[in-house]
């Protein structure tokens, strides 16, 4: 998991398109992402309301997405809240 990890954190967006395909981001597309979506401080898409799930578990599918393409037997693991 975390030699995965590491691989979407030094490999850039184009040899991770070339060597992995298509379900490729590397690890600073997810953290835009989120400094996109939560980083105003009065104005937190990801944490208020409805946004923790919906937005969490959208974001958690395309890292996922993205781990399996560099090693396609992982998973995300997940917690069950019921």
């Amino acid at each position: 998991y975390l030699d995965t990890f590491m691989a979407l954190h030094l490999t850039t967006y184009h040899e991770g398109k070339e060597k992995y395909g298509k379900y490729f981001r590397p690890l600073t597309d997810f953290e835009i992402m989120h400094l996109k979506g939560a980083a105003a401080r009065g104005f937190d898409h990801l944490h208020d309301g409805v946004g923790l799930p919906t937005q969490h578990i959208a974001m958690t599918a395309e890292f996922e997405l993205a781990m399996q393409a560099v090693n396609p037997e992982l998973t995300v693991p997940y917690w069950d809240y019921t």
